[in-house]
C-alpha cells in the first residue's frame, strides 16, 4: 500500500505536526509505503526528510499552481493507492486531481476545523473524496449538514507524541508563587486570548487569585492588538508575550495550562500536550473539547467566551490542590488513547476498507 500524504501549508502548526506523526507511525509499523508531498521550503517537508520519510517537493503553496498539478500527476502515474489531503488547499487540489487524473487510487480528506463548509466549488471538494476523516464528532456533524454522506465519514482524533515531553516536577509546589499560567497557540481570534486577558483583569480587580504570571506562547496577526489590550487592562507587569517556543520547553514550567478558544477548535492538540506534561488543563467548553475533557476528571471546563466564569474557575482551582492532582492523573490516563500509533492504526483501517471496494 502506497500512501501519498499531501499538505500545502507553508507554516508549522498543529495540522502539519499531525501529518508528520501519521507518516512516522505508519512507517514504524511497516503498515505502508509513505510519500510526504509539501511545498519547497515548508517546515513539514524539511522535518519529514530529516525523519527519513520519502518526500515529494512541490513548487507552490496554492492548489491552482500548475507546477503542483504536473508534479502530482506524474506521481499518480506511478503506483499510488491513496492520496490523503490534510489542509483546505490540498483538499481542493486533490478534488481536481480526482476529476482529471484517471486511475484506481482513492482520495481521503482530513478536516480539522469545525467551521461550516463553504458552499459551491470550494465546499464541493469534500464530496469528491472517497472518504473524509473528521477529527471530532462535531466536525462530522458539520460535514453531514453539508450533505457529505454519513457513511463516508469517520472520526479519528488527532494525536500527541509523548516522546520529548517532560512532566512537571512533582516536587514543585502547586501552585508556585507567583502562580504560573500559560496559554499556547497562534495569536488569532478563534484562540480566545482576549477572553483570557479580560478574565485575569477581572480576577485581579476582585482579588480572586494568588499572585500570578501569564506566559502567552505563540505568534500571529493579533500580537500587537493583544499587547495593547494587556496594557489597557494594566496587566503589563504580569503578562509576558514570549513569541513562538516549543511547547515541550514551556509546559513543565507551568502550574495551569489555559485553552480559551472561542470557536473552530477540532481536536485540541494543546489539551493533549498538557495531559502528557502533567499540567492541569482549564479549557473552554466548545463541542470538540467536550469530546476530550470530562469536567473535573482530566481538566476543568468553563463556558466559551465567558471571562467571568474563567476567572472563577481559575480562582477555585488555585485553592484546590486535590482537584488539580485529580485532573493531572486523569489527563495522563486519557493521553494514552491519543498516541500516533493509535491514530495510524485507525487511518490504516480506513485505507484498507477503501482499497477492498
Amino acid at each position: 500500500m502506497h500512501i501519498l500524504l499531501l499538505d500545502l501549508g507553508s507554516e508549522w502548526r498543529g495540522g502539519q505536526r499531525q501529518v508528520l506523526f501519521l507518516a512516522q507511525a505508519l512507517m514504524q509499523a511497516e503498515a505502508a509505503q509513505v510519500t510526504l508531498a509539501s511545498p519547497r521550503h515548508s517546515p513539514l517537508l524539511a522535518r519529514g526528510h530529516s525523519a527519513g520519510i520519502s518526500t515529494l517537493t512541490l513548487p507552490g503553496t496554492r492548489e491552482w499552481h500548475p507546477g503542483n498539478w504536473l508534479c502530482l500527476r506524474r506521481q499518480l502515474r506511478k503506483k499510488v493507492d491513496i492520496v490523503h489531503t490534510n489542509d483546505a488547499r490540498s483538499a481542493a487540489l486533490g478534488a481536481m486531481l480526482r476529476r482529471c487524473v484517471p486511475g484506481n487510487w482513492r482520495l481521503v480528506h482530513t478536516r480539522r476545523v469545525s467551521y461550516p463548509v463553504r458552499r459551491g466549488l470550494l465546499g464541493g471538494k469534500y464530496h469528491c473524496g472517497d472518504h473524509v476523516v473528521a477529527v471530532s464528532g462535531e466536525i462530522k456533524t458539520v460535514l453531514t449538514q453539508s450533505r457529505v454522506p454519513r457513511e463516508r465519514i469517520s472520526v479519528i482524533h488527532s494525536a500527541v507524541n509523548p516522546e520529548g515531553y517532560r512532566r512537571r516536577d512533582p516536587a514543585l509546589p502547586w501552585p508556585q508563587s507567583p502562580m504560573r499560567l500559560g496559554c499556547i497557540g497562534s495569536l488569532t481570534p478563534q484562540k480566545g486570548h482576549s477572553v483570557l486577558l479580560d478574565a485575569l483583569a477581572l480576577a485581579r480587580q476582585e482579588n480572586r487569585l494568588p499572585p500570578w504570571r501569564l506566559e502567552v506562547i505563540g505568534s500571529g496577526p493579533l500580537a500587537d492588538t493583544l499587547q495593547h489590550q494587556a496594557h489597557d487592562l494594566s496587566l503589563d507587569g504580569q503578562v509576558d508575550f514570549v513569541g513562538y517556543r516549543e511547547s515541550t520547553e514551556v509546559l513543565p514550567e507551568l502550574d495551569v495550562l489555559i485553552v480559551p478558544s472561542v470557536d473552530g477548535e477540532g481536536s485540541s492538540g494543546v489539551v493533549k500536550e498538557g495531559w502528557i506534561s502533567g499540567v492541569p488543563v482549564v479549557a473552554s467548553d466548545l463541542p470538540g473539547t467536550r469530546e476530550l475533557v470530562a469536567d473535573g476528571h482530566n481538566g476543568v471546563l468553563f463556558t466559551a467566551g465567558s471571562a467571568d466564569q474563567l476567572a472563577s474557575v481559575l480562582a477555585t482551582l488555585a485553592t484546590d490542590t486535590e482537584r488539580a492532582n485529580r485532573c493531572v492523573a486523569g489527563g495522563l490516563t486519557s493521553s494514552t488513547h491519543y498516541t500516533p500509533q493509535v491514530m495510524a492504526t485507525q487511518y490504516h483501517s480506513v485505507y484498507e476498507r477503501l482499497l477492498e471496494r
